[in-house]
């Protein structure tokens, strides 16, 4: 029985994702929203087993493959087994329901009274909320609001009200009914509201969520399921909550939602983390002057007819707290980044991705006032189809991390650029020797020459240009993944690595990975 023991534990342990795997037949595409809150939660704990992770349904099946002389043992461990981990948990993710198994109250039974995050599952049970009173203690609850619409909400909604606690809650999977939103409108405690739905937002949300003056987050995740909608998010109704820091607006989907999003965004007082990830009708026309946003994600998707969202902001943006800018398949007129963001003179971190910008010159990409960013040290240029380096580029010196990666350069231009580079990726483009001018990186500690098919290395790269970067520490140098023998590397190139790994023994060089993979760096 022992040897069964790994099993249950694993079944009970597993991250997230890990179980959320064997659950494609039932999970939202709203899902991975609500993962990544889950696992921030996760991270954060330092706990043992503070966190349940259970899909009752899939173990009831495990149990039912084994033998039927060893199901009953293998029950009864498993059940010693939930009874050790329910005592302790503080926080519960409950993909389903096996009455067959363990009923959900009697589950529900075991789990310490300190519970304080509880995660229901689309497929879990409808009658949930009864159940969960006795946990006065809840902070956060997310569950799917399909499951508690119409009748059912009216027997069950004034629940959440009991929990006074309640600080977060998420709405899944389904469109807000009136009932509902009465509810949740009561609920002045709450700090963080994320909705996602298929539908398009009822006219009385704005003016109910404008009711919660303590929330700090609001996250509106669109998801249609079939044809095109127009949701309409109108930020003038939010002018009260002066504690609102974090607004998201996402869907996922480019060829089905339209989103119109009202003026108001400049009006709300506390606001600094503005995400915007959809298909837009227009880009908010007082975007540009939140001089209060701290962090600014613009993505405003492609159009119908396959064009991309214009980004022309006006000559004055009045945005003086704003560090970190990401904007992504936008549009720019003269594909060169408007030279009002030259005067965001607090950015340190700015991300151009996928937004077709030149670097040549009828087309810069980057105009000459990029300079004017003294204190810009993170910049990603991104999948823009570049040839070569944007003359802007050229002159910064205050960068330490530089993503030119996924664009089709085959040369380095020299430039004070380089001097002050501590991580710079050149993956997926076209070169085909480590570029010379790299000598001058002194300061750099992670090079991504990933990808780069034709890349093929000599000793007079390692001798003239690697070794004289002497802080490199990791080398990232994986193959076209896609191809075989024709992109191996040749003799001569096994020989300079040969001779690199003899003349630095301590740095790591990846032949798999690319720096966008690994989790620490500061990359995206």
């Amino acid at each position: 029985m022992s040897a069964r023991a790994p099993w249950f534990l694993e079944a009970t342990e597993a991250a997230p994702s890990d179980l959320i795997s064997c659950q494609e037949a039932h999970t939202s595409s709203a899902l991975p929203l609500v993962c990544k809150r889950f696992h921030r939660l996760w991270n954060t704990s330092q706990l043992r087993w503070a966190t349940l992770n259970l899909d009752p349904a899939a173990l009831q099946r495990r149990l039912e493959t084994l033998p039927a002389e060893e199901q009953d043992a293998a029950l009864a461990a498993l059940l010693r087994v939930l009874c050790m981990r329910a005592q302790a948990t503080t926080r519960l993710w409950l993909h389903s329901n096996s009455p067959q198994l363990l009923p959900l109250a009697q589950l529900l039974e075991l789990v310490s009274p300190h519970l304080q995050q509880v995660f229901i599952g689309q497929v879990a049970c409808r009658s949930t909320l009864p159940l969960l009173q006795r946990f006065s203690h809840l902070r956060a609850l997310d569950i799917p609001a399909c499951a508690y619409e119409h009748i059912e909400w009216e027997a069950e909604a004034h629940l959440l009200t009991d929990f006074i606690g309640l600080q977060e809650l998420t709405l899944r999977d389904g469109g807000l009914s009136n009932a509902l939103l009465g509810v949740v409108a009561q609920l002045r405690g709450l700090k963080l509201l994320s909705v996602a739905t298929a539908e398009p937002l009822p006219s009385r949300f704005h003016l109910e969520v404008g009711k919660l003056v303590s929330l700090e987050e609001l996250d509106l995740y669109f998801v249609p399921a079939f044809a095109h909608r127009l949701f309409e998010v109108l930020p003038v109704a939010f002018r009260g909550l002066t504690r609102l820091r974090t607004l998201y607006i996402l869907a996922p989907n480019p060829l089905k939602e339209h989103v119109f999003i009202g003026p108001g965004l400049a009006d709300l007082p506390a606001l600094q983390d503005l995400q915007i990830r959809c298909q837009l009708e227009q880009v908010p026309s007082d975007l540009w002057m939140c001089g209060q946003l701290t962090k600014l994600d613009l993505e405003p998707r492609q159009q119908q007819g396959g064009s991309m969202g214009v980004v022309s902001p006006p000559s004055g943006i009045h945005m003086p707290a704003l560090q970190d800018l990401r904007m992504a398949r936008c549009r720019f007129p003269g594909a060169t980044l408007p030279l009002p963001f030259c005067d965001l003179a607090g950015l340190t971190r700015l991300a151009v991705m996928h937004c077709g910008l030149g670097g040549d010159a009828t087309a810069p990409g980057l105009p000459l006032q990029f300079t004017c960013l003294s204190r810009l040290a993170s910049l990603s240029l991104e999948g823009n189809g570049l040839t070569s380096v944007p003359p802007g580029l050229v002159a910064v010196s205050t960068l330490r991390v530089l993503d030119l990666s996924c664009n089709s350069l085959t040369s380095l231009p020299p430039g004070p650029y380089l001097s002050t580079l501590e991580l710079l990726s050149i993956s997926w483009n076209c070169f085909v020797r480590v570029p010379a001018m790299l000598c001058c990186a002194h300061a750099c500690e992670v090079l991504d020459l990933s990808l780069n098919p034709q890349l093929e290395l000599s000793r007079a790269d390692v001798e003239d240009t690697l070794l004289r970067m002497p802080r490199l520490g990791l080398l990232l140098l994986g193959k076209w993944p896609g191809c075989t023998a024709a992109l191996n590397w040749r003799t001569d190139s096994v020989a300079a690595l040969v001779c690199l790994a003899q003349q630095r023994p301590h740095l790591e060089v990846d032949f798999e990975h690319t720096a966008a993979e690994y989790d620490n760096l500061p990359l995206g």
